[in-house]
């Protein structure tokens, strides 16, 4: 280490104000060599303008019980500390529960201590030889900004995990609860209703309806963007899953809005290998924003066509088409336009698909006219093996 070079704090104006550091920062240092210790602490008195409070242990079992506690803001932690080394010390306290920020001191230039010391979580590395009062505090600074950020960054993240965890409970537990209730009503269980009642149940039906659906893609995303898009294999009959599952789920939806649906399946087989709830999502969406984007009662037209390695599905409406403003757009999350009843999506449908569609190692495509419609196509493998299949 050097006291050579002049002591400056311009470097550190660069950060933003609210990135600041505190007015006194607690920094722990661990190093075997009193000297060290010493020429540290002149440096930290050298840059000025910030104030240090500095704690020295110099004990391995001493060292790795404070850098547990976590009770310093940064941890200045040498590489050489005799019987063990600094590398060794930082994993025993990760393991232990330590999450404060740990730079790395040394005085050996070798790039692998340094990959090392980064990857067992490091969040610098300093060569002793080159360190100098400037580059000590802006190192320090740094390294207390990105920490503030990545603690920031998570409690974004459990705001968002309690937002998601309020959302499947407080809000779909009772949307299931209102379907229930309505099925009921309609279904005359608590008596006969007059066709007003009937009308107006039928509306809230069919809002209980976009509920439901906008939950579940809500839902569906917040799992595929934090784990990728799980996928089960396992020999799918498309023709069978599209008529025992689909399109029931589908028949009221289509039913209110007065389409017709049109299965044009080709004589071939039509099993591959798939996630069968994955698949039937994909399909239910297709359909479903098919059904949203029309505004008077139309056609649906579901056609399949199959290879020796492929399967593709299409599904045709005869809606007013996608405008060109929209369709750079189509495929990414939270973009939506209103539909035929008035209602504006998550805009997450045709996202999931996509993202579906990608982890199955297949393709989805479009096409569409001005006031003829839109068809969407999708291409998957017929022979995806668990190898090729996988979360993204």
């Amino acid at each position: 280490m050097s006291l050579n070079q002049p002591a400056t704090t311009a470097a550190t104006n660069h950060l933003p104000a609210e990135e600041a550091i505190p007015q006194t920062s607690r920094i722990l240092l661990i190093d075997d060599s009193e000297d060290d210790y010493r020429i540290t602490a002149l440096m930290l008195q050298s840059a000025g303008g910030q104030g240090h409070d500095l704690r020295w242990l110099c004990d391995i079992q001493q060292a790795l019980e404070a850098m547990v506690a976590g009770e310093f803001d940064v941890c200045l932690l040498d590489y050489n500390l005799g019987r063990q080394n600094g590398l060794s010390l930082l994993q025993q306290a990760i393991r232990a529960g330590c999450k404060r920020p740990v730079i790395l001191l040394t005085g050996l230039a070798d790039p692998a201590i340094d990959w090392q010391a980064m990857h067992i979580g490091a969040r610098d590395y300093l060569l002793k030889e080159e360190m100098n009062p400037a580059l000590l505090d802006r190192a320090i600074r740094y390294v207390l900004s990105q920490d503030r950020l990545l603690q920031r960054l998570q409690q974004s993240e459990q705001q968002k995990e309690l937002y998601m965890a309020t959302l499947t409970h407080d809000l779909k537990s009772p949307v299931a609860g209102e379907a229930l209730s309505l099925a009921l009503l309609l279904g005359n269980r608590l008596g006969p209703l007059t066709p007003a009642q009937r009308k107006t149940l039928e509306a809230m039906q069919q809002s209980n309806r976009f509920l439901q659906q906008m939950v579940s893609n809500i839902v569906a995303s917040y799992q595929y963007q934090q784990t990728g898009v799980p996928l089960t294999l396992e020999a799918v009959c498309l023709q069978q899953l599209l008529k025992n599952a689909v399109i029931p789920a589908l028949a009221s939806t289509l039913q209110t809005g007065g389409h017709r649906l049109l299965l044009q399946f080709c004589q071939h087989n039509h099993q591959l290998f798939a996630d069968a709830m994955a698949l039937q999502r994909l399909l239910y969406n297709l359909i479903h924003n098919a059904a949203s984007c029309m505004q008077s009662p139309g056609c649906i037209t579901i056609t399949t066509q199959t290879s020796p390695t492929e399967l593709s599905i299409s599904v045709a409406d005869t809606g007013p088409g996608i405008p060109a403003a929209q369709q750079a757009e189509l495929f990414l999350p939270y973009k939506s336009s209103r539909n035929r009843s008035g209602y504006v999506g998550t805009g997450l449908g045709l996202y999931l698909c996509q993202k579906i569609v990608e982890a199955h190692q297949g393709t989805i495509a479009y096409s569409t006219k001005p006031q003829q419609g839109t068809t969407f196509t999708v291409r998957l493998p017929r022979n995806l093996s668990a190898a090729q299949g996988e979360s993204i």
